[in-house]
């Protein structure tokens, strides 16, 4: 009987080895395949966030466009500006120069800048406001290569003489046969 249980015992010890290989095999197989499951789960979240994402990209197009739609109407002088609460103006493109001159700001625009429009019709930027209106002009020249809304951070210096910073929406109006550029601060 002492025989037999070794010869048992050595029979299990030899094939211990393949079964522990089988199952090791077994469970890099589960392990693989559970992998695999996982990496397409990832992909189809991927796939489900793409598709979330491109909806909003096209709802934020959307949405620029009716932007655009809602700045070029009120450039067409169907209202009154001095009702927009932000410093609006406008500006005329003179080709000679090829620079652009001041034509006439609203109430809140002098409530910042405390200037009269008399004072700076048409006056080009740089006229207006020396260095500052270089950079002013640069932006605008920019935003006359664009069809769509530009938005830019500007350097200004409001009426009690204080330079700050502003974010400055700007677009490009045409209209009997002349180019206006408007602009607007969104930002003090």
């Amino acid at each position: 009987m002492g025989i037999q249980i070794s010869k048992i015992y050595a029979l299990i010890v030899k094939n211990t080895r393949s079964i522990a290989q089988v199952f090791s095999f077994g469970l890099l197989t589960y392990k693989s395949l559970d992998y695999r499951h996982l990496y397409l789960t990832e992909v189809a979240l991927n796939d489900l966030l793409e598709s979330s994402l491109s909806e909003r990209r096209d709802e934020n197009d959307d949405l620029m466009n009716t932007y655009n739609n809602v700045l070029i109407t009120l450039s067409m002088d169907s209202y009154n500006i001095n009702d927009i609460k932000l410093p609006l103006w406008y500006l005329i493109y003179d080709e000679a120069i090829e620079d652009f001159r001041m034509v006439k700001f609203n109430k809140a625009y002098e409530e910042v800048y405390g200037n009269k429009p008399g004072n700076y019709f048409a006056k080009t930027t740089q006229e207006v406001s020396g260095d500052i209106g270089e950079e002013w002009a640069e932006n605008n020249r920019e935003t006359l290569k664009s069809p769509t809304v530009r938005f830019f951070f500007e350097r200004y210096i409001n009426k009690e003489g204080h330079m700050g910073i502003g974010r400055f929406a700007k677009w490009i109006v045409k209209k009997n046969e002349r180019t206006y550029l408007y602009g607007v601060q969104t930002e003090l």
